[in-house]
């Protein structure tokens, strides 16, 4: 389970990283969650949450990975950011492919 979360976290970082690419390429507006976009009007308000926030956030529900729901969750969460990072690397290669991306 610990590979698991700490494989959530990279892709946590990873989508911060390809978010904000994508954010300092074409504008907030690019940004469909509305969370994500007041915490990306300031970058520091963004790496703070998406860094130590749900860091701290996912190192307490690794220790809930006894009882089922913690299990759950943590795979819930893993999937979502899976997801996530797909759709990322498929706008990046769109933007690529049809050279709206430099």
């Amino acid at each position: 389970m610990l590979i698991l979360v700490l494989i959530t976290y990279w892709l946590n970082l990873l989508d911060l990283y390809f978010t904000t690419m994508l954010v300092d390429k074409f504008g907030l507006d690019i940004e469909a969650n509305p969370i994500g976009k007041f915490l990306l009007k300031d970058y520091k308000l963004a790496f703070f949450v998406k860094v130590i926030a749900v860091g701290i956030s996912l190192f307490l529900l690794y220790f809930l990975h006894l009882l089922l729901i913690g299990r759950i969750i943590i795979w819930v969460l893993f999937i979502i950011f899976t997801l996530l990072s797909i759709y990322h690397f498929i706008i990046i290669l769109y933007l690529k492919i049809n050279k709206l991306w430099i």
